[in-house]
């Protein structure tokens, strides 16, 4: 297992970074002069947001269940 990384830009320019591992891969063959297709199956542990600046939007690392605002933060 081999931690990954895939990048979406927005078309605003704004990033969202999906962190996991790749689960499952195809590529479909079609006829013709079609290209070829990829799919990529991944199971995602947490995301990063970044503005077009390459700047961090989130607090860091967010898990998927999302940021929980206006709360203490606790050092473990």
């Amino acid at each position: 297992v081999v931690p990954v990384y895939y990048d979406l830009t927005h078309s605003d320019g704004d990033i969202t970074r999906f962190y996991g591992i790749i689960t499952d891969i195809s590529e479909d063959h079609p006829t013709g002069k079609v290209k070829p297709k990829w799919a990529v199956n991944m199971t995602v542990s947490h995301i990063a947001e970044f503005d077009s600046s390459g700047n961090w939007i989130s607090d860091g690392l967010v898990s998927l269940g999302g940021e929980i605002r206006d709360v203490p933060r606790f050092i473990h």
